[in-house]
Protein backbone atom coordinates (compact mmCIF):
# COMPACT_ATOMS: atom_id res chain seq x y z
CA UNK A 1 0.00 0.00 0.00
CA UNK A 2 2.97 2.35 0.96
CA UNK A 3 4.51 1.39 -2.53
CA UNK A 4 1.08 2.58 -4.23
CA UNK A 5 0.81 5.70 -2.45
CA UNK A 6 4.10 6.64 -3.64
CA UNK A 7 3.89 5.98 -6.64
CA UNK A 8 0.65 8.01 -7.28
CA UNK A 9 2.09 10.65 -5.03
CA UNK A 10 5.11 11.02 -8.35
CA UNK A 11 2.60 10.27 -10.75
CA UNK A 12 0.65 13.74 -9.66
CA UNK A 13 3.67 15.46 -9.20
CA UNK A 14 5.07 14.66 -12.60
CA UNK A 15 1.89 15.47 -13.66
CA UNK A 16 2.17 19.20 -12.42
CA UNK A 17 5.64 20.58 -13.91
CA UNK A 18 6.00 22.42 -16.62
CA UNK A 19 6.04 20.63 -19.89
CA UNK A 20 9.31 22.28 -21.82
CA UNK A 21 8.31 23.58 -25.14
CA UNK A 22 9.62 21.94 -28.38
CA UNK A 23 12.46 23.34 -29.61
CA UNK A 24 11.89 25.19 -33.31
CA UNK A 25 12.38 22.90 -36.27
CA UNK A 26 15.02 24.96 -38.87
CA UNK A 27 15.26 24.54 -42.46
CA UNK A 28 19.17 23.45 -42.59
CA UNK A 29 18.76 21.75 -45.85
CA UNK A 30 21.11 22.87 -48.79
CA UNK A 31 20.03 25.86 -50.75
CA UNK A 32 19.94 25.01 -54.84
CA UNK A 33 19.71 28.21 -55.54
CA UNK A 34 21.13 31.65 -55.24
CA UNK A 35 18.85 34.44 -52.62
CA UNK A 36 20.45 37.38 -52.21
CA UNK A 37 18.64 39.67 -49.51
CA UNK A 38 18.97 43.04 -47.18
CA UNK A 39 20.48 41.90 -44.04
CA UNK A 40 17.61 42.35 -41.12
CA UNK A 41 18.09 45.17 -39.15
CA UNK A 42 18.82 45.09 -35.53
CA UNK A 43 19.74 40.81 -35.64
CA UNK A 44 22.72 40.93 -33.16
CA UNK A 45 25.60 38.47 -34.08
CA UNK A 46 27.52 36.82 -31.39
CA UNK A 47 31.18 37.06 -31.62
CA UNK A 48 31.86 39.03 -34.61
CA UNK A 49 33.80 41.19 -35.21
CA UNK A 50 32.48 45.16 -36.20
CA UNK A 51 31.48 43.68 -40.43
CA UNK A 52 33.11 40.72 -39.84
CA UNK A 53 31.46 37.82 -42.11
CA UNK A 54 29.45 35.08 -40.34
CA UNK A 55 28.76 31.71 -41.73
CA UNK A 56 26.23 29.66 -40.83
CA UNK A 57 26.53 26.05 -42.45
CA UNK A 58 26.81 22.78 -41.36
CA UNK A 59 28.82 19.65 -42.45
CA UNK A 60 27.51 19.43 -46.24
CA UNK A 61 29.40 19.50 -49.14
CA UNK A 62 28.59 22.79 -50.27
CA UNK A 63 29.17 24.36 -46.88
CA UNK A 64 32.13 22.45 -46.84
CA UNK A 65 32.85 24.13 -50.65
CA UNK A 66 31.72 27.36 -49.36
CA UNK A 67 34.10 27.44 -46.23
CA UNK A 68 37.32 26.41 -48.96
CA UNK A 69 36.59 29.32 -50.81
CA UNK A 70 36.46 32.08 -48.09
CA UNK A 71 39.62 30.46 -46.32
CA UNK A 72 41.31 30.26 -50.43
CA UNK A 73 40.57 34.09 -50.95
CA UNK A 74 42.02 34.84 -47.50
CA UNK A 75 38.19 36.15 -46.04
CA UNK A 76 38.22 35.77 -42.22
CA UNK A 77 34.77 34.67 -41.12
CA UNK A 78 32.68 33.50 -38.39
CA UNK A 79 31.76 29.66 -38.41
CA UNK A 80 28.54 29.18 -37.29
CA UNK A 81 26.42 25.85 -36.74
CA UNK A 82 22.76 26.62 -36.29
CA UNK A 83 22.06 23.14 -35.86
CA UNK A 84 23.73 22.76 -33.23
CA UNK A 85 24.67 25.50 -31.50
CA UNK A 86 21.12 27.59 -29.72
CA UNK A 87 22.59 30.73 -30.02
CA UNK A 88 23.67 30.33 -33.42
CA UNK A 89 20.28 29.00 -34.39
CA UNK A 90 18.19 31.78 -33.01
CA UNK A 91 20.70 34.30 -35.09
CA UNK A 92 19.46 31.98 -38.03
CA UNK A 93 15.70 32.60 -37.29
CA UNK A 94 15.94 36.25 -36.95
CA UNK A 95 17.58 36.52 -39.69
CA UNK A 96 15.12 34.67 -41.91
CA UNK A 97 17.59 31.40 -42.88
CA UNK A 98 16.04 29.66 -45.64
CA UNK A 99 18.64 26.95 -46.04
CA UNK A 100 22.34 26.32 -45.93
CA UNK A 101 24.94 27.79 -46.61
CA UNK A 102 23.92 31.31 -45.54
CA UNK A 103 26.63 34.07 -45.46
CA UNK A 104 25.95 37.18 -43.73
CA UNK A 105 28.04 40.08 -44.23
CA UNK A 106 27.56 44.16 -43.93
CA UNK A 107 24.40 44.80 -45.68
CA UNK A 108 23.44 41.78 -47.37
CA UNK A 109 23.15 38.12 -46.37
CA UNK A 110 23.08 35.35 -49.33
CA UNK A 111 21.70 31.74 -49.73
CA UNK A 112 23.50 29.21 -51.14
CA UNK A 113 26.72 28.18 -52.42
CA UNK A 114 27.42 30.33 -55.21
CA UNK A 115 31.32 31.94 -55.28
CA UNK A 116 31.56 33.84 -57.86
CA UNK A 117 28.21 35.89 -56.53
CA UNK A 118 29.63 35.70 -53.25
CA UNK A 119 32.91 37.40 -54.58
CA UNK A 120 30.76 39.90 -56.68
CA UNK A 121 28.58 41.02 -53.54
CA UNK A 122 31.44 41.12 -51.15
CA UNK A 123 33.51 43.50 -53.02
CA UNK A 124 30.59 45.75 -53.60
CA UNK A 125 28.79 45.77 -50.04
CA UNK A 126 31.84 45.34 -47.60
CA UNK A 127 33.93 47.99 -47.76
CA UNK A 128 32.00 50.38 -45.77
CA UNK A 129 29.88 52.82 -48.22
CA UNK A 130 25.97 52.59 -48.24
CA UNK A 131 24.02 51.04 -49.74
CA UNK A 132 23.14 51.91 -53.38
CA UNK A 133 26.77 53.51 -54.06
CA UNK A 134 29.58 52.13 -55.41
CA UNK A 135 32.22 51.28 -53.15
CA UNK A 136 36.13 52.16 -53.82
CA UNK A 137 37.41 48.32 -53.20
CA UNK A 138 40.09 47.71 -50.15
CA UNK A 139 42.72 45.86 -51.29
CA UNK A 140 41.46 42.26 -50.24
CA UNK A 141 38.35 43.57 -52.12
CA UNK A 142 40.04 44.46 -55.07
CA UNK A 143 42.23 41.08 -55.15
CA UNK A 144 38.39 39.54 -54.49
CA UNK A 145 36.86 40.75 -57.62
CA UNK A 146 39.70 40.59 -59.66
CA UNK A 147 39.58 36.62 -58.94
CA UNK A 148 36.01 36.95 -59.83
CA UNK A 149 36.21 38.98 -62.93
CA UNK A 150 39.32 38.25 -64.73
CA UNK A 151 40.96 40.92 -66.65
CA UNK A 152 39.03 41.76 -69.98
CA UNK A 153 40.72 42.18 -73.00
CA UNK A 154 38.39 43.38 -76.00
CA UNK A 155 35.55 40.94 -76.92
CA UNK A 156 36.50 38.48 -73.86
CA UNK A 157 33.92 36.97 -71.93
CA UNK A 158 34.79 38.86 -68.31
CA UNK A 159 33.86 35.93 -66.66
CA UNK A 160 31.33 32.54 -65.79
CA UNK A 161 28.62 33.55 -64.22
CA UNK A 162 27.08 31.43 -61.98
CA UNK A 163 23.30 30.03 -62.58
CA UNK A 164 20.93 28.78 -60.23
CA UNK A 165 19.10 25.47 -61.59
CA UNK A 166 15.77 26.67 -61.29
CA UNK A 167 16.89 30.20 -63.07
CA UNK A 168 18.23 28.41 -66.46
CA UNK A 169 15.49 28.30 -68.60
CA UNK A 170 14.87 31.87 -68.12
CA UNK A 171 18.69 32.73 -68.43
CA UNK A 172 18.96 30.72 -71.76
CA UNK A 173 15.75 32.82 -72.65
CA UNK A 174 18.19 36.05 -72.42
CA UNK A 175 21.45 34.45 -73.41
CA UNK A 176 20.65 31.83 -75.99
CA UNK A 177 23.92 31.79 -76.61
CA UNK A 178 26.24 29.77 -74.17
CA UNK A 179 28.52 27.24 -72.90
CA UNK A 180 27.17 26.62 -69.57
CA UNK A 181 29.09 23.70 -66.89
CA UNK A 182 26.90 21.60 -64.83
CA UNK A 183 29.00 20.12 -62.01
CA UNK A 184 28.95 20.35 -58.57
CA UNK A 185 30.80 21.70 -55.06
CA UNK A 186 30.35 18.06 -53.80
CA UNK A 187 33.98 16.66 -52.68
CA UNK A 188 32.07 13.11 -53.72
CA UNK A 189 32.11 13.94 -57.40
CA UNK A 190 35.71 13.96 -57.82
CA UNK A 191 35.78 14.83 -61.85
CA UNK A 192 33.67 17.87 -60.73
CA UNK A 193 36.48 19.09 -58.19
CA UNK A 194 39.83 18.23 -59.77
CA UNK A 195 40.78 21.17 -61.59
CA UNK A 196 37.46 21.55 -63.70
CA UNK A 197 36.03 24.98 -61.94
CA UNK A 198 39.85 26.20 -62.65
CA UNK A 199 40.02 25.19 -65.88
CA UNK A 200 36.56 26.37 -67.26
CA UNK A 201 37.06 29.87 -65.58
CA UNK A 202 40.78 30.39 -67.46
CA UNK A 203 38.85 29.06 -70.60
CA UNK A 204 36.26 31.66 -70.23
CA UNK A 205 38.78 34.39 -69.33
CA UNK A 206 40.96 33.79 -72.55
CA UNK A 207 37.81 32.85 -75.09
CA UNK A 208 36.99 34.70 -77.70
CA UNK A 209 34.59 37.29 -77.35
CA UNK A 210 31.86 35.42 -79.19
CA UNK A 211 31.45 32.68 -76.74
CA UNK A 212 29.66 33.48 -73.01
CA UNK A 213 30.02 31.06 -70.32
CA UNK A 214 28.09 30.04 -67.37
CA UNK A 215 28.22 27.89 -64.63
CA UNK A 216 25.26 25.84 -63.19
CA UNK A 217 25.72 23.93 -59.93
CA UNK A 218 24.07 21.99 -57.35
CA UNK A 219 24.73 19.59 -54.21
CA UNK A 220 24.80 16.25 -53.77
CA UNK A 221 26.50 15.47 -57.07
CA UNK A 222 24.18 12.58 -57.83
CA UNK A 223 20.62 14.28 -57.05
CA UNK A 224 20.37 16.06 -60.21
CA UNK A 225 17.64 19.02 -59.49
CA UNK A 226 14.71 18.43 -62.06
CA UNK A 227 15.08 21.43 -63.82
CA UNK A 228 18.65 19.84 -65.20
CA UNK A 229 18.04 16.11 -65.07
CA UNK A 230 16.45 16.75 -68.62
CA UNK A 231 18.82 18.57 -70.45
CA UNK A 232 21.98 16.71 -69.60
CA UNK A 233 20.67 13.50 -69.48
CA UNK A 234 24.14 11.39 -68.04
CA UNK A 235 26.97 12.34 -65.40
CA UNK A 236 28.75 15.46 -64.52
CA UNK A 237 30.34 17.33 -65.30
CA UNK A 238 29.01 18.41 -68.40
CA UNK A 239 29.70 21.17 -70.72
CA UNK A 240 26.96 21.67 -73.34
CA UNK A 241 26.70 24.69 -75.76
CA UNK A 242 23.26 26.53 -76.56
CA UNK A 243 22.69 28.01 -79.65
CA UNK A 244 19.35 29.79 -80.41
CA UNK A 245 18.32 28.71 -76.98
CA UNK A 246 18.68 25.31 -77.73
CA UNK A 247 21.25 22.17 -76.68
CA UNK A 248 23.71 21.75 -79.24
CA UNK A 249 27.21 20.63 -79.11
CA UNK A 250 28.03 18.53 -75.40
CA UNK A 251 31.54 18.11 -74.17
CA UNK A 252 31.17 15.42 -70.84
CA UNK A 253 34.19 14.80 -68.32
CA UNK A 254 36.28 16.71 -66.14
CA UNK A 255 38.57 18.83 -67.82
CA UNK A 256 41.26 18.87 -64.67
CA UNK A 257 44.03 17.18 -66.38
CA UNK A 258 46.40 19.11 -69.42
CA UNK A 259 45.53 16.53 -71.80
CA UNK A 260 41.27 17.46 -71.23
CA UNK A 261 42.10 20.98 -70.96
CA UNK A 262 43.92 20.63 -74.32
CA UNK A 263 40.71 18.17 -75.74
CA UNK A 264 38.78 21.37 -74.61
CA UNK A 265 40.26 24.14 -75.86
CA UNK A 266 39.75 22.52 -78.85
CA UNK A 267 36.08 21.83 -78.57
CA UNK A 268 35.69 25.94 -77.71
CA UNK A 269 38.06 26.51 -80.60
CA UNK A 270 35.51 24.88 -82.93
CA UNK A 271 33.02 26.38 -81.70
CA UNK A 272 34.48 30.21 -81.70
CA UNK A 273 35.00 29.48 -85.48
CA UNK A 274 31.05 28.39 -85.82
CA UNK A 275 29.85 31.59 -83.82
CA UNK A 276 26.96 32.05 -81.96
Amino acid sequence: MNRLIIALTLAVASASLPVAAPAQARDLKTMHFENDLPRPAGVAISGAQPDQVALYCTDSAACKGLRDHLRKTGIAFLDKYPKNDPEAGAEFDALGGQGVPLVVFKHRLMHGYYPSSFDRLYAQYHSGATPGRTPQPAPLETAVAQSARPPARPGAALQVEDIAPADLAAYIQTHPNVVVQFTSPDRGCGFCVDGSFEAFDASAAAASGNIRFARVQWSPWNNFPKEIERIIGGGVPTHINFKSGQAKDRYAGTIGSSANQEKFQRWLERLGRAGP
